[in-house]
């Protein structure tokens, strides 16, 4: 194309035009930057979360391996001996090993009775173990001082097992010898 004031056009507008305007670079900038800012203010709390899981694995395995011991105990064992007494009133407490140092905790252990025809000399028993542990200052479950045993004001719920975010239950059965 010719123009008769300028001279020949040297400048082709249309589908060649290439770069990135200001506008453009100063919005991917922001994005960017949005989004690095929003990755490092959630660390802290994504730290936090892995530190909580950690912990509560160990206290699962703690519990499971505590559920386990007592199912192989005999069941009149359990429902008698002098052993599980506290397990039958206000819950009795064992240790909740395998936490991280600077973290300590409690397991929790409830038996009653599962029979309803016979619940003074019952055929079916659950158990329960719940734990709790406190950790960066924080408490972790519903056995508010730790130390294994109801108090008022503790969570339960309706039929009186403490409640946990770390908790195992089973029911026991009278074996036939």
């Amino acid at each position: 194309m010719h123009n008769p004031i300028r001279g020949p056009s040297r400048l082709r507008v249309g589908c060649f035009a290439s770069g990135m305007t200001l506008l453009e670079l100063v919005v991917g900038v922001a994005l960017l930057v949005v989004g690095i800012g929003g990755l490092l203010m959630g660390m802290p709390s994504l730290l936090f979360q892995v530190d909580y899981f950690s912990h509560a694995q160990a206290a699962l395995n703690a519990a499971q391996g505590q559920l386990d011991q007592l199912s192989a105990t005999p069941l009149d064992t359990l429902w008698t001996g002098p052993a599980y007494a506290g397990a039958r009133g206000n819950g009795q407490s064992a240790p909740l090993t395998g936490l991280p140092a600077g973290a300590q905790g409690v397991l929790t252990i409830q038996i009653k009775s599962g029979d309803l025809h016979n619940p003074g000399n019952p055929s079916l028993l659950d158990l329960h173990v719940a734990a709790c542990w406190r950790e960066r200052g924080r408490q972790i479950g519903g056995d508010r001082n730790c130390n294994g045993q109801f108090d008022v004001g503790e969570q339960v719920d309706a039929d009186g097992w403490l409640q946990s975010p770390v908790m195992v239950s089973t029911r026991m059965g009278r074996r036939d010898s």
